[in-house]
């Protein structure tokens, strides 16, 4: 007789994990006492026979049927096998003798943690999946609706900013951002500049400039006065390149409102205008590029904070996909970004219109009459501008506040023979921008094989980060700093009139045979 003739049908010890949930048996192996749970959840959902606990504890879980006191004597026992270390059904009573007349819509069994597994692969795949393609993925497959509330037992993260937040990250932060000299814009939120100026944090003004941003500020500014056309005027305020345009402004603002002025007396000028920036925002007035990331991010504001952080990952790898495009561009030859070519070429043609003449050559100093522009033929458009190679000094100021050479020095350049890309500052040239993108993502691998660093603290759960009850917000709470694209207007079907629909058309109502 062959040794396999020997084997049970259903020895203990080499029967293979059970993937099968249509049928449960004596001997039926799981991983683990979830696996088992989940298995025989499955089972009674797909029977429509409910049961309930009867005991429960790390080693062993026994159940019955909910109609056990109807004379149903169906139960289950299971315990972790002290042999193998595995969970085994060690008792198994008959088939239910129980009927339900009426299925509900519902099932007992069919909770917040079933539901977790079932989803699992789902969210996964797809973090921003639906709710209602989750509650119909479980309807196919087990029969029963879900309510939107039970399929949506998750966490978000809602932690407040305050100074401590704030700090925590700018201290991390300062990990990767090692070197001095940073710019930092940001809006006037007090956690925001208690972090900043802080030294324990590493982005007080001796490493870092602190600069607010203009359209957060006019929108602050708008809060007090209520007038569009003010708060129009006072951006175009902190917009100003050369300091007398820059006055000029101000008394255009005052003609409107001589108070006003009095809401800006608490804001140090260098941190919301261009004109006193001293050229360390390089022409970046506001935070538009991270406030669209808000865009970005909107279908991730109701997920759980695992799928935040997938989004968040697979999201910077799709932005790094930009290699491609670096490609092309070397294949040109070009020199510089394409945001500083603009300017360069813009500036270029402009240089051939201004005079130029030398103060002192050795030491670089000149001054430069512009022509008049071309939109405005009056002489008082004429401007005389003092420039300095040696400081990369223009009063238009352009060229401080860009790190581009403005359209006078490249005048200047054009009349003694320089070469004014000899002053474009690092950061517009191609090679740096090549050096951006050239770390890599690596595929995160699967969980077995992460390394848990033996120092690692442990984690507590903090109550406050709990999910508060009702409906996830997927957005922000608009102001009027923030803009929609407006939707495209309905075109009736029937007399293809723009501005309402078939059902509001009322040519098609006079067309209408009277009932």
């Amino acid at each position: 007789m062959n040794a396999v003739d020997d084997i049970q049908e259903h020895d203990p010890i080499i029967v293979p994990m059970v993937t099968d949930n249509t049928k449960l048996y004596t001997g039926m192996i799981c991983e683990n006492k979830e696996m088992m749970q989940h298995m025989v959840k499955c089972f009674a959902i797909k029977s429509h026979a409910p049961y309930e606990v009867v005991e429960s504890t790390l080693t062993k879980w026994v159940i019955r049927c909910k109609k056990s006191n109807e004379c149903c004597k169906w139960r289950l026992r299971a315990i972790m096998k002290k042999s193998h270390g595995l969970f085994e059904i060690t008792k198994l009573s008959n088939q239910h003798t129980c009927f339900y007349s009426e299925l509900s819509q519902s099932h007992v069994q069919l909770d917040s943690s079933m539901l977790a597994r079932e989803f699992f692969e789902s969210v996964r795949e797809k973090p921003s999946i639906s709710v209602a393609s989750l509650q119909s993925m479980i309807k196919e497959k087990f029969g029963y609706h879900v309510s939107y509330r039970r399929a949506w037992d998750a966490f978000v993260v809602v932690e407040e900013e305050s100074a401590d937040s704030w700090g925590w990250f700018l201290r991390h932060l300062k990990q990767i951002v090692t070197h001095d000299e940073v710019c930092l814009v940001s809006d006037r939120h007090a956690g925001i500049i208690s972090a900043v100026n802080n030294l324990d944090n590493g982005w007080a003004e001796v490493n870092c400039h602190h600069r607010f941003c203009l359209r957060h500020v006019v929108s602050n500014f708008y809060k007090s006065y209520k007038f569009t056309p003010l708060k129009n005027y006072a951006y175009r305020v902190g917009c100003q390149f050369q300091i007398r345009k820059f006055d000029k402004a101000i008394q255009d603002l005052m003609r409107i409102n001589s108070r006003c002025m009095s809401f800006f007396y608490d804001i140090p000028i260098k941190k919301w205008t261009q004109a006193h920036d001293g050229g360390f925002q390089y022409g970046w007035m506001t935070t538009n590029l991270s406030e669209c990331m808000n865009g970005v991010f909107k279908g991730a504001r109701m997920l759980s904070i695992n799928a935040i952080a997938q989004i968040t990952f697979f999201k910077c790898v799709s932005y790094l996909k930009r290699r491609e495009e670096i490609k092309v561009v070397l294949e040109r030859r070009d020199k510089y970004t394409g945001y500083a070519l603009e300017k360069i070429l813009k500036w270029s043609v402009r240089s051939s219109k201004h005079e130029v003449q030398s103060y002192d050559r050795s030491e670089g100093i000149f001054h430069v009459k512009t022509g008049r522009h071309e939109l405005n033929s009056k002489e008082g458009n004429i401007q005389i501008l003092r420039l300095s190679a040696s400081e990369r000094y223009c009063s238009c100021n352009k060229w401080q506040a860009f790190g581009i050479p403005c359209s006078h020095f490249m005048a200047v350049c054009s009349r003694f023979n320089m070469n004014y890309e000899d002053f474009v500052e690092d950061y517009y040239k191609i090679l740096t921008y090549v050096a951006c993108y050239a770390p890599q993502f690596q595929p995160v691998p699967h969980e077995d094989y992460w390394i848990t660093p033996t120092s690692m603290p442990v984690l507590l759960s903090d109550p406050s980060l709990l999910r508060k009850s009702g409906r996830s917000k997927s957005s922000r709470y608009h102001n009027e700093m923030d803009w929609t694209e407006q939707s495209a207007q309905q075109r009736c079907s029937f007399c293809s009139q723009l501005g309402h629909n078939r059902w509001r058309c009322t040519l098609l109502r006079r067309q209408a045979p009277d009932s």
